[in-house]
């Protein structure tokens, strides 16, 4: 099965490519920037014109939809853009399926942060993508929504929390830096791994049923104190920090989620997060 996977050049992509490909699946990539990748084509999600001519060349069989500004601090920082790529470019993608590859199979990838009492910019835009799903939905389109909760991996950026907090604790064990600089460390999270995420993706595209919603994430919550001390020890560094303002959300706590419907087709989080961060922290150390 020939299958297109937006957000082509990024961390979840890079995971998602092989977990489809070892999978049989023919995949095919793309993102808004040039990449050597294999079976890539650039697009932009926000040129209705550049995203039809991507899914006319590929024929999809199956889309995953990933491409989005999916850092909530970045989200904020410009509402326009945001609602450029994460809103109107799923628009423009739904469309062009719909008229180029009607047969194929849609996921999108939305946040399980739109269930929080007061979701970020970020999650607002995702919300309204799943409503455009659940709209082309009625229009024939098989579709589904994926929320997942955070998640991370080896070779997912520093901006975010579990790799910015182990690249610290490599600068303070090179003697580069004396503490760990932190936002809200009482803020609970729950972890996946993504590569127990894409295997989600996969059952849910394979086995999922049209207008659902599949949830996923992890039963195991911590709060962003322990995670520092957990890497600290990793790396044989003292836990010492100061706060930084800047890094403070108030959004930053997960929501419980109901990933009933999601293990029925099959799935669960196998990896514990202690062999999460270990790998994180491998991946960093030879980067």
């Amino acid at each position: 099965m020939k299958i297109l996977i937006t957000g082509g050049v990024g961390f979840v992509a890079g995971h998602l490519a092989a977990e489809m490909t070892s999978s049989g699946y023919d995949v095919w990539l793309s993102d808004c920037v040039d990449s050597d990748r294999q079976n890539y084509i650039k697009a932009d999600l926000t040129d209705f014109h550049d995203v039809r001519k991507l899914v006319s060349s590929v024929k999809p069989e199956a889309l995953i939809h990933l491409g989005a500004i999916s850092f909530v601090p970045d989200a904020a920082k410009d509402k326009n853009l945001l609602q450029r790529v994460n809103v109107d470019g799923t628009k423009n993608l739904l469309s062009a399926v719909l008229s180029e590859a009607p047969q194929a199979k849609f996921l999108f990838v939305s946040t399980a942060q739109v269930l929080m009492e007061h979701p970020s910019p970020y999650a607002m835009s995702k919300l309204a993508g799943e409503r455009l799903l659940l709209d082309y939905c009625t229009k024939g389109l098989n579709g589904m929504i994926a929320r997942p909760a955070n998640h991370t991996g080896p070779g997912q950026g520093t901006k975010f929390v579990v790799p910015a907090f182990i690249k610290q604790a490599l600068e303070i064990k090179k003697g580069l830096r004396r503490n760990f600089t932190v936002g809200n460390l009482n803020s609970i999270r729950d972890f996946t791994d993504v590569r127990d995420v894409v295997k989600a993706y996969r059952l849910i595209l394979e086995k999922g049923k049209s207008s659902e919603i599949y949830q996923i994430g992890s039963p195991v919550r911590m709060p962003m104190r322990e995670l520092l001390f957990h890497i600290a020890r990793l790396a044989g560094v003292p836990a010492y920090y100061e706060q930084d303002s800047s890094l403070w959300r108030p959004t930053d706590e997960s929501p419980i989620l109901d990933t009933t419907n999601t293990q029925e087709l099959g799935w669960n989080a196998c990896i514990p997060f202690s062999q999460t961060i270990s790998d994180i922290y491998s991946h960093a150390e030879l980067s």
